[in-house]
């Protein structure tokens, strides 16, 4: 019985606890650099990820802020020029009051000219833009000119 007891204490102290405490160090240093790269590669996820989302939220302002200077330069370009523009809003809030379409004719006007003076002070208010090179009036002009 007693070298039963023996054999069990020399096998638990002298054979078991020496490779548990290696096995352990080696288990603990494995976790440690598991640990460490699950680390790095979640950072450089989350850095992704608020890389695209600062990526979006530029996109989104641009847009919010050049789409209507866009919008208003096709409807220039449309209407030939500002007196046409000008003219277009006076027609619609005159057959607005006439006809009692809707009440947001008058907010309306107001953002659009509001649309229309930061666009031309986007583009400085140079003269010889590109709008007025191709505009309608101006082609019709030169072609008179050339006659």
């Amino acid at each position: 019985m007693l070298r039963n007891w023996w054999v069990a204490a020399y096998t638990t102290f002298y054979e078991y606890v020496p490779d548990l405490g290696l096995k352990t160090a080696r288990s603990v240093n494995n976790y440690v650099r598991a640990t460490k790269d699950a680390a790095v590669s979640s950072r450089r996820r989350i850095g992704e990820a608020l890389h695209v989302t600062l990526l979006i939220c530029k996109f989104v302002a641009s847009l919010a802020f050049f789409l209507p200077i866009a919008l208003y330069t096709v409807v220039e370009y449309v209407l030939s020029g500002e007196t046409g523009v000008a003219l277009a809003v006076f027609v619609v809030n005159l057959a607005n009051h006439y006809f009692e379409w809707t009440r947001w004719s008058a907010p309306g006007s107001v953002l659009f000219v509001t649309v229309g003076v930061i666009t031309h002070t986007w583009r400085c208010g140079s003269g010889d833009t590109e709008l007025e090179r191709l505009s309608p009036t101006t082609i019709v002009l030169e072609g008179l000119k050339e006659v």
